[in-house]
């Protein structure tokens, strides 16, 4: 398989995403940086945390800029959003 037809399966969980807003502001910043096929949230409103499932055809997309996407995104806000969770995998 060439690596050029690789797609790679991210999952995040984020903290301290409490509305759609946020979502949407992190979708940005996330599609901006990173090479994304698809993005789907299921955002958890009680705990503030979105479980984010990315594909994308970016292969070892680096935690540290990931990182500082979330920072990025937390500025200007109330919010200071950081990844608890990482996982990938290749389909």
């Amino acid at each position: 398989m060439n690596l050029q037809s690789k797609i790679y399966k991210y999952d995040l969980i984020i903290d301290d995403v409490s509305c759609e807003k946020c979502v949407n502001r992190i979708n940005s910043l996330l599609t901006k940086m990173f090479n994304i096929l698809d993005i789907a949230v299921n955002l958890q409103h009680e705990s503030k945390k979105a479980h984010y499932t990315i594909l994308s055809k970016k292969s070892k997309i680096n935690i540290g800029k990931l990182n500082q996407v979330m920072v990025n995104a937390s500025n200007g806000t109330p919010h200071n959003y950081r990844i608890i969770n990482f996982k990938e995998s290749e389909l």
